[in-house]
């Protein structure tokens, strides 16, 4: 039975247009002289495409003739890679690796290459608080009582 792993080796960061190199590994003691398939799934799109095949003897096919430059495919014992040249927004999606070994088909998990979403800072609201006054609301004065509050005026000490 036959494993795969796949990993990148690093984590995308938007606006630049980077070198992305995915590993695919086969868990297996045995000879590998089977082809590889490595294809990509889009968000929002209902199916997976095909990138390319590399075959055994370590021809690369491509679906597209225009990934010839930006995709490369190698090959070494039961490890595999892709190198993605300038990768940018139209290449993000979850890349996956294939193999077929006497007609079975093995898949890796997916591994995911989406830029981040930018995070914007919720604005900080600041409340001020009221305008001191010195002006007094209940127009208190000694021996009277404030009706707004009916707290007594005379609890405070009056400079007239």
């Amino acid at each position: 039975s036959h494993q795969l792993k796949i990993s990148s080796d690093k984590t995308l960061q938007k606006g630049s247009s980077q070198a992305i190199n995915l590993k695919c590994e086969a868990e297996s003691s045995e000879p590998t002289d089977y082809g590889i398939y490595w294809f990509r799934h889009k968000k929002g799109d209902v199916n997976p495409e095909s990138i390319l095949y590399l075959r055994n003897l370590g021809k690369s096919i491509y679906r597209n003739d225009r990934d010839s430059a930006r995709f490369t495919a190698t090959s070494s014992g039961s490890l595999f890679n892709l190198a993605i040249k300038g990768f940018d927004q139209a290449d993000q999606g979850t890349y996956y690796c294939l193999i077929n070994k006497n007609s079975v088909l093995y898949i890796s998990p997916g591994v995911p290459l989406i830029y981040p979403e930018a995070t914007t800072a919720k604005p900080k609201v600041t409340i001020a608080p009221p305008a001191l006054t010195t002006r007094d609301p209940c127009n208190c004065g000694p021996g009277r009582c404030c009706k707004a509050t009916m707290i007594s005026c005379n609890r405070y000490h009056w400079r007239l």
